[in-house]
C-alpha cells in the first residue's frame, strides 16, 4: 500500500488505483485512459481481484463510476 492512503481510497485495489489517480488521468489525456489499463492487465491475467478487493469482486464497474 501507497504511504498515506488508506485501504478504502482505492478503487482498484489491483493496481492501485484511487479515484484521484482516475481523475488526473482523465485531466491529463483528455479521456479516461486507466479502464483501458486495468483490461489490459485482465488480459494479461494480471489481476488479483479476489484477493486484493476486500470486496472480493472486479474494480471496473467501480472505476467506471468515478469517470461518469
Amino acid at each position: 500500500m501507497m504511504a498515506g492512503l488508506l485501504m478504502s481510497d482505492f478503487v482498484c485495489y489491483c493496481l492501485g488505483y484511487t479515484a484521484r489517480d482516475i481523475e488526473q488521468g482523465v485531466v491529463a489525456n483528455n479521456r479516461a485512459t486507466i479502464p483501458d489499463e486495468i483490461l489490459s492487465e485482465k488480459t494479461a491475467g494480471g489481476r488479483q481481484c479476489g484477493i486484493k478487493n476486500p470486496g472480493g469482486r472486479r474494480c471496473l464497474a467501480d472505476v467506471r463510476r468515478v469517470v461518469d
